[in-house]
């Protein structure tokens, strides 16, 4: 969505093999931060980035193989980006679940909540 004209646009999922759920805008505006699963590697699971201007420039930000990395907020600078974690073989539990932050160029992940904290 253009921020400017409220106009959306739709641009199919960067790679077929990854499915790229992209919801929160990075504070320029210029990228989405993405939850990254892949039902056929999952070595590949984590946050990634793509540009708002067309969908592309799939940029891999974590990696959590066969478990699950969701973006939750980017710092209002937008140097760091907070993200909920839970490993594979979670399951449904979110007893294993906790939030982590990374820099928003990529870096390595700081848990910062106890295990069964969730951003819900």
């Amino acid at each position: 969505m253009e921020r400017s004209t409220g106009k959306v646009h739709w641009f199919p999922m960067p790679d077929p093999d990854l499915f790229t759920g992209c919801a929160l805008w990075a504070p320029s505006g210029e990228t989405l931060a993405c939850d990254g699963e892949s039902e056929t590697d999952v070595s590949r699971n984590g946050v990634y980035t793509v540009r708002v201007s067309d969908g592309q420039g799939l940029t891999r930000v974590t990696s959590n193989p066969g478990g699950v990395d969701a973006p939750v907020a980017y710092s209002p600078d937008g140097r760091l980006r907070l993200f909920s974690r839970t490993p594979a073989g979670a399951g449904e539990s979110s007893a294993k679940t906790a939030l982590y932050v990374t820099s928003a160029r990529c870096g390595r992940a700081t848990r910062i909540t106890p295990l069964g904290y969730t951003d819900d």
